[in-house]
């Protein structure tokens, strides 16, 4: 049986014919020769999971076995990518429909999908009748196998939950998890997803004050007798689902359908009113067994501390809301919190001008970490055969039962499988592979994302064509700045607007007009939560001060001397790049001031004061982003190595590309011609990873 999945390879038994050789000489010669080529169909959307039950020698006689050749024969390749194609054309798809005990391969269109699936056959009782299980669950004979599937994949938990939800299969599965498990579930997502104040408060705890999480009162608006989740999860209304299962689903819903809101301190808050309402018995165990151990979030744990790009943190204690207290919110906002000294954490490099290493990939893990372990062991090429019988006749070998290469996504995808073929009984067998002057259009009032029941679900199925493929590169461009956190530092959330919204918001300035009319606009909305009419940035409400981070400025080491103005009651000091790097309300003498804030950053020579600028925006989100954009143009033009007249952000997004989207993945492919070296040598093209702010994998592939 061959799996593939994660763009890798997994053959679980391998049978050779007539090599001649003793089995260990055989095995290493087969695994040389598997790890040289792509098993991965090409056809096969990358987040996709396929396992194929038997596979025979696309080839007989052409594949030897003798080590002349590090990689087999250019026909025989050609053959085993030609069978697999046939293979993944036939293959079923457990997910929309019943499968037969016959079918030679599944699919799924991700981890989620396949989480879903588990879940289904868990309530049916159908774990032992379906043979895939056998090599994608680890035990899975025995009774919670499944729970400890899910609980090892928690990034894919809320995706699955959607899909289980949409078939209306979500409360017989919450009904088959005890409470405990629920609560496990719901720990492992809520520490994967940088939520553990709501994980805290569903456990019926005291809630830790995460600090760097600003109450956003926008996010939730619950009345006292609503749950938290009502406006993302309708399915619960009515529901018999009751204590810590309801809430593992309904935090789950939440998470995939508004990511943002599901992660705020609003929500943990809403939370721990929910909490203390429900009965103690409620939120109480109900029965003691044995769960699996809870997953723990030391390799994810950030080696340093970080920095906020617009704001410092500010300090929410939700505990505090138990007593109706008003949430307790600071902003940091004198000059001195800003000081050079301030730790920033680690990043892959924006640019090779900044002085830094051309190229550093940073090593973000996938979803490898949830698979099994026979999926996991290790980055290099290797086969694991639990069975590698050599027949002793001499001869040319016929290779007929697949077992377990795998390739990670950097090394060469193991593509071909000598006759692979494994007996239909034989379940060990599988292939897995600074204000401008012309202000941008002011935000929309402040108003709720739309009610999930008020916008049609979008199928993510065929893959979306764009002429703005470059937009994603911005994720990079977030997460550099600190405004979001990345695999390496979950817990640090970041500034609530939704990741997908930053995009559009600077895509659209970046790229015109002109990518309100492609695919990709109402991509983003969706994937935002919002309506297609719906502007993005909706409840977005940044602090009024706007100070940059001194990491920022690393970019502009160029000594010039910096100026300042006001407008009205508030003072602006601006770098000659031509961005604000502070803007604040005027408090005494504004010349004195001015250089007071400059100190904060070291000895910044301060000119005297301009003209009083005009033209403010009115709202706080529209000053936001009057303010972050000069700099994202001025900073991608210092990165591309143009000037900000030249329009490099233009050149950056539009990119043809094809996007394939699911339920916890955002893969995008494009040509790997068209792509502009300076973007490369940015590092703007680097695979983010799973980025919990999006509640995604996001990853670039170049054709």
């Amino acid at each position: 049986m061959i799996t593939a999945i994660d763009r890798r390879a997994v053959v679980r038994t391998l049978s050779v014919r007539g090599s001649g050789q003793d089995a260990l000489t055989a095995r290493v010669r087969a695994e040389q020769l598997l790890g040289a080529v792509d098993l991965h169909p090409p056809s096969l959307p990358p987040a996709a999971i396929l396992c194929v039950r038997r596979l025979r020698d696309p080839r007989p006689g052409a594949l030897t076995l003798d080590g002349r050749s590090p990689r087999p024969p250019r026909v025989w390749e050609e053959a085993l990518s030609a069978a697999l194609e046939a293979v993944v054309r036939r293959a079923a798809r457990p997910w929309q429909g019943s499968v037969g005990a016959s079918a030679e391969a599944v699919i799924f269109a991700d981890r989620s999908e396949l989480l879903a699936c588990l879940a289904v056959d868990l309530v049916r009782d159908d774990l032992g009748a379906r043979w895939w299980w056998a090599s994608l669950v680890p035990d899975h004979r025995a009774p919670r196998s499944a729970v400890a599937a899910w609980v090892a994949a928690p990034e894919h938990v809320p995706g699955a939950l959607h899909l289980l939800a949409e078939r209306r299969e979500i409360e017989p599965f919450a009904g088959a998890l005890t409470l405990d498990e629920a609560r496990t579930i719901t720990r492992a997502v809520a520490e994967r997803f940088g939520a553990r104040a709501v994980a805290a408060a569903i456990e019926g705890a005291e809630p830790r004050a995460d600090p760097t999480r600003v109450l956003a009162q926008h996010d939730i608006q619950d009345p006292a007798d609503e749950e938290p989740w009502v406006r993302w999860a309708p399915e619960l209304r009515g529901a018999p689902v009751d204590g810590a299962r309801r809430a593992l689903v309904g935090f789950g819903l939440a998470l995939h359908r508004a990511p943002s809101a599901a992660r705020s301190m609003a929500f943990a808050a809403a939370v721990v009113r929910w909490s203390d309402r429900v009965t103690p018995d409620a939120l109480a165990d109900d029965a003691p067994r044995s769960i699996p151990p809870e997953p723990t979030n030391e390799r994810l744990a950030p080696t340093e501390a970080t920095t906020p790009c617009t704001h410092e943190p500010a300090t929410t204690d939700v505990a505090a809301l138990r007593a109706d207290e008003e949430p307790r919110t600071r902003w940091a906002t004198t000059a001195a919190d800003l000081a050079p000294q301030a730790s920033v954490s680690a990043k892959a490099p924006f640019s090779a001008r900044d002085g830094k290493s051309p190229r550093a990939e940073a090593a973000a893990p996938d979803d490898r970490a949830a698979a099994s372990p026979a999926t996991t062991d290790t980055a290099a090429p290797h086969v694991t055969s639990r069975r590698a019988a050599a027949a002793p006749s001499p001869g040319v070998p016929s290779i007929d039962s697949a077992a377990a290469v795998t390739a990670s996504p950097g090394a060469p995808a193991l593509s071909s499988a000598a006759a692979v073929t494994a007996s239909p009984n034989d379940a060990s067998a599988i292939i897995c592979p600074a204000p401008t002057a012309e202000l941008p259009p002011p935000l929309p009032p402040a108003e709720l994302p739309p009610a999930l029941s008020e916008r049609p679900p979008r199928r993510f199925s065929a893959p979306i064509v764009t002429d703005f493929g470059g937009v994603f590169f911005l994720v990079n461009l977030a997460l550099y700045l600190d405004l979001y956190s990345d695999f390496s530092a979950p817990l640090h959330p970041g500034i609530d607007l939704p990741i997908w919204d930053f995009l559009a918001l600077v895509g659209r300035d970046l790229a015109g007009d002109a990518l309100l009319e492609d695919p990709v606009w109402p991509l983003l909305a969706e994937l935002a939560g919002r309506g297609e009419d719906t502007a993005p940035g909706i409840g977005f409400t940044p602090p009024d001060a706007w100070r940059v981070p001194p990491a920022w400025l690393r970019a502009f080491p160029e000594p010039a001397a910096w100026s300042w103005a006001t407008h009205g009651d508030h003072l602006t000091i601006r770098h000659p790049a031509g961005f604000d790097v502070v803007e604040v309300v005027v408090e005494g003498d504004p010349a004195a001031q001015a250089r007071r804030e400059a100190s904060g950053y070291g000895a910044i020579e301060i000119a005297g004061a301009t003209a009083p600028l005009t033209g403010r925006a009115q709202t706080s989100a529209d000053r936001w982003l009057a303010r972050i954009l000069p700099y994202v143009r001025a900073r991608l033009a210092r990165a591309l190595g143009a000037t900000v007249e030249e329009h490099p952000g233009r050149r950056l997004c539009a990119l043809p590309a094809h996007i394939h989207v699911t339920a916890t993945h955002l893969d995008v492919t494009m040509s790997l011609a068209e792509l502009p070296i300076e973007v490369r040598l940015a590092a703007l093209d680097r695979d983010p990873g799973w980025v919990p702010a999006a509640g995604r994998y996001v990853a670039f592939h170049f054709e």
